[in-house]
């Protein structure tokens, strides 16, 4: 196994159905190296200008709640799906990502027990870090215990 972040992006990667939709794969900001995510760092076809379908997985910090108590936090995981025009494969991306994970659990390294709930599915937007290509991002929030 691995730890959290690692495990979710290779569930991710490793889904057929995903892959085949999201060519330039699901990244994190480990992807992306020291100026992040931007549309030079973005996956592109071979002719290196037309952006691949790919997620960005975001992590927010752990915040503990009353949770606490049983040595559990929650913290919210953000996929931001990105590709070069329209909002199709984006759609299909995003909902394929939430049967993945809505209401599922992870096995990690890092914690005993990980369940993701969907909290959010945004409206189209365009994001300017990414040469304004088409954007949608789910958001889980995800219940961490430790034991």
């Amino acid at each position: 196994m691995a730890v959290l972040a690692d495990a979710v992006k290779t569930l991710l990667n490793n889904d057929a159905t995903l892959a085949a939709t999201l060519t330039g794969k699901v990244l994190d900001s480990e992807d992306f190296g020291r100026n992040g995510l931007t549309a030079e760092s973005a996956p592109k076809e071979t002719n290196n200008v037309t952006i691949k379908p790919f997620a960005h997985i975001v992590w927010a910090t752990e915040i503990m709640t009353a949770w606490n108590q049983l040595n559990a936090g929650r913290l919210d995981c953000e996929i931001y799906i990105y590709q070069h025009s329209g909002y199709r494969t984006i759609d299909v991306a995003l909902w394929r990502i939430n049967t993945l994970l809505h209401l599922q659990t992870v096995l990690a390294d890092d914690v005993d027990s990980v369940h993701f709930e969907r909290i959010l599915v945004s409206q189209e937007f365009r994001a300017e870090e990414v040469a304004n290509a088409p954007n949608k991002l789910i958001r889980f929030e995800v219940l961490k215990k430790r034991t």
